[in-house]
C-alpha cells in the first residue's frame, strides 16, 4: 500500500455521518475528525511528509490556526528539515494573548522584505469545524481517490 493509500484508509475511518450536534448547538449530518489521524504517530508522519511534498518549492513558511493545525504545522516543519529544505512555521490565534509576549502570530519572524510566501491551513470563513474539507467536496464519497 502506498503512503497516499495508507493515509486515505486512515482518513476514511474519521468520517462520521448521521445527526451530530456541534459545540455551537447546530447539527450536521457530516463530521470529519482529522485529529484522529494527526494525533496518531503514523498518521502525522504521513500527513506531514505528503503535505511537504506538495508544498516544497512553493512557499517558505507554513502555518495555521492554533490547536487544530499545531501538529500538522510542526510535522511539516520537521519533514521539511529532514528533507533539507526547512520551511518556517507559525501558528495564528483568533486574538492576541493577554499575557507573555501578547502575540497573535507565534513562530520565528517571517521576512516580509524577501517576498516570502506562506501556506496556511484553515476552513472557509464562517464554516463550522465539521464542514467537509475542500478536498472532500471535490471527491466523491465513498471510495474517493487521489486525496493528494
Amino acid at each position: 500500500m502506498s503512503d497516499r493509500e495508507d493515509l486515505q484508509a486512515m482518513l476514511s475511518e474519521t468520517i462520521q455521518t448521521g445527526a451530530i450536534t456541534l459545540a455551537s448547538g447546530r447539527t450536521t449530518d457530516f463530521y470529519f475528525d482529522g485529529r484522529l489521524v494527526t494525533l496518531d504517530p503514523r498518521g502525522l508522519s504521513l500527513v506531514s511528509r505528503l503535505s511537504f511534498e506538495r508544498l516544497a518549492g512553493r512557499c517558505e513558511a507554513v502555518g495555521g490556526p492554533t490547536s487544530g493545525a499545531d501538529p500538522i504545522v510542526a510535522g511539516i516543519g520537521l519533514a521539511s528539515h529532514e528533507a533539507g529544505s526547512p520551511l518556517r512555521t507559525f501558528f495564528t490565534r483568533k486574538e492576541a494573548k493577554g499575557h507573555g509576549m501578547g502575540r497573535r502570530i507565534e513562530g520565528p519572524p517571517l521576512n516580509e522584505e524577501t517576498g516570502s510566501s506562506s501556506s496556511t491551513m484553515s476552513r472557509p470563513a464562517g464554516a463550522p469545524s465539521s464542514s467537509p474539507p475542500r478536498w472532500w467536496r471535490r471527491r466523491p464519497a465513498p471510495g474517493w481517490s487521489g486525496l493528494w
